[in-house]
């Protein structure tokens, strides 16, 4: 605690509850098997088993090393649910005395401070302290305190006042109090919740009487219910509103999603449908998609439409890195994608429909360490897309986009500072343009360079936590605020010009609960353009309406 130095001592286990002896050489865990049967373990600070201990039918739990390190207290169960407190030798004897008999009740959170066991235990309906003295004599127990709620994890301190962990309406509180040390004997204080006799015999007769059939036994199909449709959620990100549904099979092998797409700008609609099966470790992705009436300009008063049909299958790889502080989570993944092109309107006779296939990979990284409720974002995260597309047939065209975040604590508690950054290139022979996801600066109108660099950097502050809500429709949690500078520059390969878009500006959010569940990130942005627009006249102070912003949860 006070050098902040981390030791992994040991992996791939099944341990619990462990506990450090007081001369810090040892330590006490159980050690839980596949069949759930229990052992106490004492390892060494390099992972070395020195001794281990099981009882049959007996469940260990909460080991806690005696002062001078010659001894063990534990919680232990039997098969009927009864617990008691026990101390096991540590001498290689295994020397067992018994502090709590056995008895229908229940015993964890155990601490010791010198002679005095102080431990959580039921009684008349309630979590309450209570202590045992191990010294020239065994004294005890005694009841120590009592609170409606429970007390657990106890102590006491030099004054002689009782320090607890109390559960409160507004989570895990401390409080202190001068304890009873009241003699009480331990008994029974649950009572059994089986009857022995439920129903009498002449109740199921009938049943008793029915003739027994064979039954053939079948493999349970994997097809049972495949699409089994769970949910839905409109959803509007500009310049696109989509509506999907979202479907898992009953055995959680296959995950579906159908959405209806409509592109405000293109005026296009589209609709498809993407899979994963997760019945193996490398997963089979695959999709099927058709949109209508795309639109491109070649002049300012001539457009282009054509409908696209796209086929996707592949494979996908997830990993969970997670470990120590921070959650980790990688993805590989690699795709054939095959599209039909079909030219629509006065472009059917001026251009010939066009079929190709493509490759798409695709690497996707986040890792965070977890996030409290009044943070914005986590202290520390990372975040990285790579993706590279190239057409395999006798078209010739590639994208390659790479866009990564860092999280970072700002000055205060609550606040964050983020940056991001993103580099984009793709050929210039015009026979295919593949969509452009790239970043672009903020309030700019987006223009596909063959290359482009991008850095942002983003101060988020909150502002206010209303606490308010309407009728069980919408609820506001926060009021906050984003301070943020953009730099894009892009290149044109032909001539080499190189063309920089600045933004500075602010963002007001408000995040939301609607309906008490779906969490919801909507604002208003203000942007200063630094530089001229590429194409028309720039306008340089830009408001924009977000809706809706979720990019940690």
């Amino acid at each position: 605690m006070q050098t902040g130095e981390e030791k992994k001592i040991v992996t791939h286990t099944k341990y619990f509850s462990p506990d450090i002896s007081h001369d810090g050489n040892k330590i006490m865990a159980v050690e839980t098997d596949p069949m759930t049967e229990s052992k106490l373990v004492l390892m060494d600070m390099s992972g070395n088993r020195l001794d281990s201990l099981a009882k049959p039918d007996i469940f260990f739990s909460n080991p806690k090393f005696s002062v001078n390190d010659q001894h063990c207290y534990v919680a232990a169960r039997n098969l009927q649910g009864e617990m008691a407190l026990l101390r096991y030798g540590l001498n290689g004897t295994h020397s067992v005395d018994i502090f709590l008999p056995f008895s229908n009740r229940i015993i964890g959170f155990i601490t010791v401070q010198r002679d005095t066991i102080l431990f959580t235990t039921t009684y008349k309906g309630r979590d309450e302290a209570w202590a045992l003295i191990d010294g020239k004599e065994r004294k005890g127990p005694y009841r120590l305190a009592s609170y409606a709620t429970g007390l657990y994890q106890s102590a006491i301190q030099a004054n002689g006042e009782l320090l607890s962990s109390a559960f409160t309406a507004d989570g895990y509180r401390l409080g202190t109090c001068k304890p009873d040390w009241e003699r009480v004997e331990i008994k029974n204080e649950l009572a059994s919740l089986f009857a022995a006799e439920v129903y009498k015999n002449s109740d199921h007769l009938l049943l008793n009487e029915l003739s027994v059939q064979p039954y053939a036994i079948t493999k349970y199909p994997k097809s049972f219910h495949l699409l089994n449709i769970h949910s839905y959620r409109p959803f509007y990100e500009p310049p696109e509103y989509s509506f999907t549904l979202y479907g898992q099979n009953v055995l959680n092998t296959l995950q579906s999603e159908i959405a209806y797409t409509y592109n405000q700008n293109e005026g296009s609609h589209k609709l498809g449908y993407n899979g994963v099966f997760g019945g193996w470790y490398l997963q089979p992705v695959f999709g099927l998609s058709q949109t209508w009436q795309r639109t491109a300009t070649s002049a300012k008063d001539t457009t282009f439409n054509w409908n696209e049909l796209i086929g996707y299958a592949g494979l996908q790889l997830p990993l969970n890195l997670s470990g120590g502080k921070q959650y980790r989570y990688l993805t590989l993944s690699t795709t054939f994608n095959t599209e039909q092109v079909k030219w629509t309107g006065l472009a059917e006779k001026l251009f010939r429909n066009a079929n190709f296939n493509y490759i798409s990979a695709k690497v996707v990284y986040t890792g965070q360490v977890q996030k409290a409720v009044q943070h914005i974002y986590p202290h520390w995260a990372q975040s990285l897309v790579v993706q590279y597309k190239s057409i395999i047939n006798q078209y010739a065209a590639h994208q390659f986009l790479a866009t990564g975040s860092f999280y970072l604590p700002g000055l205060a508690v609550n606040h964050n500072l983020v940056f991001s950054a993103a580099f984009h290139t793709r050929d210039t022979l015009q026979q295919y343009l593949f969509p452009n996801n790239f970043p672009f600066a903020r309030g700019y109108s987006a223009v596909d360079f063959p290359q482009m660099w991008r850095f942002g950097a983003n101060y988020h502050i909150p502002l206010a936590y209303p606490d308010w809500g309407f009728g069980g429709i919408v609820y506001f949690q926060r009021i906050r605020a984003n301070l943020f500078y953009d730099y894009t520059m892009g290149k044109s390969l032909r001539t080499g010009t190189l063309y920089p878009f600045g933004t500075v500006g602010t963002e007001i959010f408000f995040d939301t609960r609607w309906w008490n569940q779906q969490p919801v990130t909507f604002g208003i942005r203000y942007s200063h353009l630094l530089n001229n627009e590429f194409r028309g006249s720039t306008q340089p102070n830009v408001w924009e309406l977000i809706l809706p912003v979720n990019l940690f949860n």
